[in-house]
């Protein structure tokens, strides 16, 4: 066998699966921007690294959420893998949790809306970020 690519001489399979989280930046992820070559550039790079990840049998692919109000080209991009019976990959989604309440609670909602666009894969997992202090209630 001939590797198809450097990363596949670096470490064995295994720890591909087991060992190593495949991270996708926020920066890469705006696949609902509101100008079309930012939205299509960021659809081809996240199928790009999904791909790769896919190819070197990593186990996990880190998302963070995307900062657009708008996530239905991200969770369609998301479902073409996720809808996919022979998946091994999990996606993981973190969410940065703000200081504030209320936008505390957007995000969540934003993210309850990425699972129901999914259909609620068993694949999708959540991970809390948190961005300062919390506040404890009395």
């Amino acid at each position: 066998d001939i590797p198809l690519s450097r990363p596949d001489t670096c470490v064995s399979s295994g720890w591909w699966m087991n060992n190593i989280v495949l991270k996708i930046s926020s920066y890469l992820t705006q696949c609902d921007s509101a100008y079309e070559h930012i939205r299509r550039r960021s659809e081809a790079i996240m199928e790009q690294e999904i791909n790769l990840a896919m190819h070197l049998a990593v186990g996990y692919i880190l998302l963070d959420m995307p900062r657009s109000d708008k996530i239905y080209n991200f969770a369609a991009v998301l479902n073409r893998y996720l809808s996919n019976p022979t998946l091994q990959q999990k996606f993981v989604i973190r969410l940065t949790v703000p200081e504030e309440e209320k936008e505390a609670e957007k995000l969540y909602q934003k993210y309850l809306e990425l699972k129901q666009l999914c259909e609620y894969p068993i694949m999708l997992s959540v991970c809390l970020s948190f961005s300062g202090e919390l506040q404890i209630p009395d």
